[in-house]
């Protein structure tokens, strides 16, 4: 029943938000589906975790969702603990959902409610089969800037650096932390900063693994905007903060590259 009244919620908001156009939701669908080609999945381990499940999506080693189950840890009157389900939610970048919302023209409400059914019938219905929990599923959709977040195991940090060390390891190797953030910091925010400082190092110290093969190059030309019919000289080649390639600093899947010997 609960499953039911959440379904029929969620249409409802959906036709509010998106009255012309039945195919919207697919169209989102799609565009997520291809977010998610070459994620990498960390899994989160319950006994750090309080009890409560989740699972990092991470691409070319940064955070682009977080999903988290939550349980209720509680006793009953003779003693034994008590290990069940409460709800869960994903979180997905703001920068994707940012995208969405432009490319679409849709809400953002409504982009979070799509989200939150495509998640739960794909994602979270696996995981609970996983994991003996088939009862879990996906409450509530929200976007968040992750602002560079390091997947979890990518950087190994050692166990028993001090703060006083992390804080000279970033001094060291990045001037984006002010010497009064630093000595504000608490240590899970060092080790934030820490992480994201020594994941930009490795990047740097390994240029083979982030290359990039494409059939284009500066001073090519192909084909962009709307309808992607208009002709658009290439002036840079690059990544955006979400790893993903970019072309003049817009997103490449924003270009058609033509074929080699086709005249326009």
């Amino acid at each position: 029943m609960k499953d039911i009244i959440r379904k029929v919620l969620r249409e409802e908001s959906q036709k509010k938000y998106v009255r012309s156009n039945a195919n919207m939701e697919k169209i989102i669908i799609s565009y997520l589906n291809k977010q998610m080609v070459g994620a990498k999945r960390v899994v989160e381990d319950p006994k750090q975790f309080y009890g409560n499940h989740g699972e990092h999506w991470c691409k070319n080693g940064l955070v682009i969702a977080r999903s988290t189950y939550y349980f209720n840890n509680d006793e009953d009157d003779d003693g034994p603990e008590l290990h069940n389900f409460n709800q869960g939610d994903i979180v997905f970048s703001k920068q994707i959902v940012d995208d969405i919302v432009r490319l679409f023209k849709v809400r953002r409400s409504y982009v979070l409610n799509v989200i939150a059914e495509w998640y739960d019938e794909i994602y979270a219905t696996k995981y609970g089969e996983e994991t003996g929990h088939p009862e879990i599923e996906i409450s509530s959709g929200s976007d968040h800037d992750f602002k560079g977040r390091v997947c979890p195991g990518e950087v190994k940090i050692p166990e028993k650096i001090s703060d006083g060390e992390m804080m000279d390891f970033i001094r060291s190797n990045s001037n984006e932390y002010s010497e009064d953030w630093l000595d504000n910091a608490w240590s899970h925010d060092l080790r934030k900063a820490y992480e994201i400082v020594a994941h930009k190092l490795k990047k740097q110290n390994n240029p083979l693994s982030e290359m990039i093969k494409l059939d284009i190059n500066v001073g090519d030309t192909v084909m962009g905007g709307k309808f992607k019919n208009k002709k658009v000289i290439v002036k840079t080649i690059g990544k955006n903060d979400k790893g993903d390639i970019t072309i003049n600093g817009k997103p490449l899947l924003r270009f058609r590259i033509l074929k080699e010997g086709k005249k326009i």
